[in-house]
């Protein structure tokens, strides 16, 4: 068995996936409609909010994870002040108090997206843990104390913490559900870093690798 691997840059004209012409092909019964296909663009910008030292281990373990899977994606810590300054406006724009509406930062820089190429990437955003609350209600058990991810390429973290990025980086890439078994990663406490072996499944199902 040899795999194909074919270049992210050969296989798209736009943003938009091409099925079975890739390494990776994304399975959108995992998705939301009309989601931003970040993918496409074969990279992931982890830009800082606060912490340059804490940004560069996100950007490694991601890297590890995606090395893991086998995924045709680069990670870099991303230094643009303008790319910077566009995301913070994203962010600072759907602030309230101390809450930040993660809905909305979504919904600002998928608008921002159309018009510029500056935020079409996957975005992993650092943030303060002092200035931003845990996300979701308040009443909510499950609330998003590490961070939150939408399948559309973003991923807003509170801290740096090993199982809380693989736990988002999986959000990201589209596994939706959070997992009963307290040993997986994507359990909602993230006490282990491993993955149990149906959200393996799942994940290898989301990111099915083409062979010969």
């Amino acid at each position: 068995m040899v795999r194909k691997v074919v270049s992210l840059r050969r296989a798209f004209k736009d943003e938009y996936l091409r099925p079975r012409s890739l390494r990776i092909v994304l399975n959108d019964t995992f998705f939301l409609n009309g989601r931003w296909r970040w993918e496409a663009t074969g990279r992931v910008l982890c830009g800082r909010g606060v912490n340059r030292v804490q940004a560069r281990r996100i950007a490694s373990e991601i890297q590890l994870l995606i090395k893991e899977f086998a995924l045709p994606i680069r990670v870099v810590v991303d230094h643009e002040p303008k790319r910077r300054a566009n995301m913070l406006a994203c962010v600072a724009a759907a602030m309230r108090g101390r809450q930040l509406d993660e809905n909305e930062v979504v919904k600002r820089i998928n608008l921002n997206r159309r018009d510029s190429r500056r935020l079409r990437p996957g975005l992993v955003i650092l943030l303060h843990p002092g200035r931003v609350e845990p996300f979701g209600d308040r009443s909510e058990k499950e609330r998003g104390v590490y961070g939150f991810s939408a399948p559309d390429g973003v991923c807003l973290l509170r801290c740096y913490r090993k199982e809380a990025v693989r736990h988002e980086f999986a959000h990201m890439l589209g596994l939706g559900e959070h997992c009963t078994n307290l040993d997986c990663v994507m359990n909602w406490e993230c006490r282990s870093p491993s993955f149990c072996h149906s959200c393996l499944r799942k994940i290898r199902k989301i990111c099915c690798v083409q062979c010969d």
